[in-house]
């Protein structure tokens, strides 16, 4: 099977999972779990959508567009994400942690939302700065740890380790894939890892 078409199956497979686990996570009364999952989805084929058009047919200025806005949905999104999730493991785990790691959480992750809404950002073009880049995406990874943290203190391992290699895969993307786009298929284990976080709580 070529690479693209991999890409476009394993992308599609993907987004209709995490579509299905909302559904599921509705059905089972878990409303915060359902918003988290369609979060994700919803988020994610704003970019993914576009990107398997243009690995079926020559992409025009429309979907390349597209796809680079969707780039800065899904990383506005990625944040959103992780916020719900530390309130999953609140719901879940009926258990509060230090005033102000909540508050790092939101501070953390309001700053990364503003910096991806700002223009300078150029979305997708090979001349974006990178330190916008590296600012968000630190920023992003402080949000990321604190949540790591949360997770770590009720010893869930497993989402310790499943969060922790999202962010080991996706940094390296939005850092080297411009120069370097092989590195671009760390987006595959990332994703995976996206999925297993879903498949715990279901």
């Amino acid at each position: 099977m070529k690479p693209q078409k991999f890409e476009v199956l394993f992308d599609g497979a993907y987004l209709c999972f995490a579509l299905l686990a909302g559904v599921l996570f509705l059905c089972r009364g878990q409303i915060l779990c359902a918003i988290w999952a369609w979060i994700l989805c919803f988020g994610d084929a704003f970019h993914l959508l576009p990107r398997m058009q243009s690995l079926l047919k020559t992409p025009d200025d429309t979907v390349n567009q597209r796809m680079n806005r969707g780039l800065q949905i899904s990383s506005i999104t990625m944040t959103v994400f992780y916020i719900l999730l530390y309130y999953i493991w609140q719901e879940t785990y009926a258990l509060t942690v230090s005033h102000w790691i909540l508050v790092l959480i939101w501070i953390t992750a309001i700053l990364r939302i503003v910096i991806c809404l700002l223009p300078q950002n150029q979305w997708g073009q090979p001349d974006a700065p990178m330190t916008l880049s590296l600012l968000r995406n630190g920023i992003f990874l402080i949000t990321g740890l604190l949540v790591v943290y949360v997770f770590a203190k009720v010893s869930n391992w497993y989402m310790v380790v499943s969060i922790l290699i999202s962010f080991g895969c996706y940094l390296p993307v939005t850092i080297g894939s411009h120069k370097h786009p092989m590195i671009g298929m760390l987006m595959v284990p990332k994703t995976c890892a996206y999925i297993a976080m879903l498949l715990y709580f279901l």
